[in-house]
């Protein structure tokens, strides 16, 4: 599965070859293919959002992925934290220690201020 995917994606580079496991055949070995966009492998129009975060969660080298916490700063998540007064608490209710795996500095702030403002309503919904 992880051969097609990366088949799909045109991610059978040599420079990523030693990563994938030397016990699974690799198709695509033999030739290059051209990247697909992401909505047409997806096979539909997706938020712009939607493919942000996809590519940042795709990225060939696993250093260069986005981490949990920084793609769950996300924008696409915008919605979700305006409806967290209708979730349970226990699931926006991420401690300090939590949010310090922020890898940027914006996604600190973004997941601060959206914890500061689930924290107020819920605190004034009491």
């Amino acid at each position: 599965m992880r051969q097609m995917l990366l088949c799909a994606l045109s991610t059978c580079s040599r420079v990523y070859k030693p990563s994938l496991s030397s016990d699974l055949p690799v198709p695509c070995a033999q030739k290059h293919l051209d990247p697909l966009p992401l909505d047409e492998v997806l096979g539909r129009q997706v938020a712009p959002e939607v493919l942000e975060l996809l590519a940042n969660l795709l990225q060939y080298d696993p250093s260069q992925r986005v981490r949990p916490m920084d793609g769950l700063a996300a924008s696409l998540f915008d919605s979700l934290w305006s409806m967290a007064s209708k979730f349970s608490p226990r699931i926006f209710d991420l401690k300090q220690d939590e949010l310090s795996v922020c890898t940027k500095p914006a996604s600190m702030a973004t997941m601060t201020k959206r914890i500061n403002a689930f924290t107020a309503v819920t605190t004034a919904s009491r």
